[in-house]
């Protein structure tokens, strides 16, 4: 499935149960932070969440069509979580990798961490 869409599926369950993901990720999405909408900025987050929690994401070096596993860990998700900038290059002019994805199987056990739900965000 799609990093978006994983990171939407996960943002819906924290949502749902209250759980303090989804109070952290809206938080920094009301104030534009990183100067995406403030929706784009949510999914950005959870991605990056997601890939806190050691999911393999995969995605495109362009202009290569073959999908590999993000080996990077120093970069930022944009864009709604559909690309993903490495940081140790700052005059970057594109991402570094697109098409970004998940293995469902992957995602379960954060999905059910996120409707298990917890109400510590004070």
């Amino acid at each position: 499935m799609s990093l978006q869409e994983a990171a939407t599926v996960l943002y819906e369950a924290a949502r749902k149960s209250d759980h303090i993901w989804s109070y952290a990720a809206d938080r920094p999405g009301e104030r534009g932070l990183r100067g995406d909408s403030p929706s784009d900025e949510v999914l950005n987050w959870f991605a990056q969440l997601i890939a806190n929690k050691n999911v393999k994401i995969y995605g495109k070096h362009p202009p290569s069509r073959i999908r590999e596993e993000i080996q990077a860990k120093n970069g930022l998700y944009r864009n709604g979580a559909t690309e993903f900038w490495v940081t140790v290059l700052p005059r970057a002019t594109a991402p570094a990798y697109v098409g970004l994805e998940v293995r469902r199987s992957d995602l379960r056990p954060l999905i059910q961490q996120a409707s298990a739900g917890s109400l510590e965000h004070g």
